[in-house]
């Protein structure tokens, strides 16, 4: 009878063991990819109010450009030259508000009082600067203050409402 036992005891250890069989692996790649996704929008345009002239004092408005992106990553902001530019669309120290043919000089600026540096597109002019760093993600507002002022000096005007528009970009 152990005979047996042992027998049927070796049989099935036999057949156990050739019942597993061989094995194999393989890696299963996991990935997401973030995509950067932004808006761009002035909350707060620059306006230099009602004045009565422009030749004794420079006058000054802050702005405001805000920028909502998805995920972190680097941003560029910048400002075109507005549709009346002196000396060309890469001339941003020169922006021109127009009424018809007549024209007042303007500047945007990081800081107010014409401190900080004339806001361009950052790539044709030395002095234009365009704002450049990593968007905060998770659709949080990054504000940027834009500073616009007039020059002094310019002589008399003539009456009317003198407009411009300047196009804010992000680049993402």
């Amino acid at each position: 009878m152990n005979r047996k036992l042992l027998v049927a005891g070796l049989a099935a250890a036999i057949m156990a063991g050739s019942a597993q069989g061989a094995t194999q692996t393989a890696n299963l790649g996991v990935q997401i990819i973030i995509q950067n996704a932004c808006t761009i929008a002035v909350t707060d345009p620059i306006d230099f109010g009602t004045q009565n002239e422009v030749n004794t004092t420079a006058w000054e408005d802050a702005g405001n450009v805000r920028v909502t992106c998805t995920a972190v990553a680097p941003i560029t902001v910048t400002l075109d030259a507005g549709l009346n530019p002196v000396g060309g669309a890469t001339d941003f120290a020169n922006r021109q508000m127009a009424l018809g043919a007549n024209r007042i000089l303007y500047t945007i600026r990081t800081a107010p009082a014409g401190g900080g540096t004339v806001i361009g597109d950052g790539v044709s002019s030395g002095s234009a600067y365009a704002f450049s760093g990593n968007s905060t993600g998770n659709s949080a507002i990054q504000d940027i203050a834009v500073y616009g002022i007039t020059a002094s000096g310019q002589g008399a005007k003539a009456a009317g409402t003198y407009n411009d528009t300047v196009v804010a970009t992000v680049t993402y």
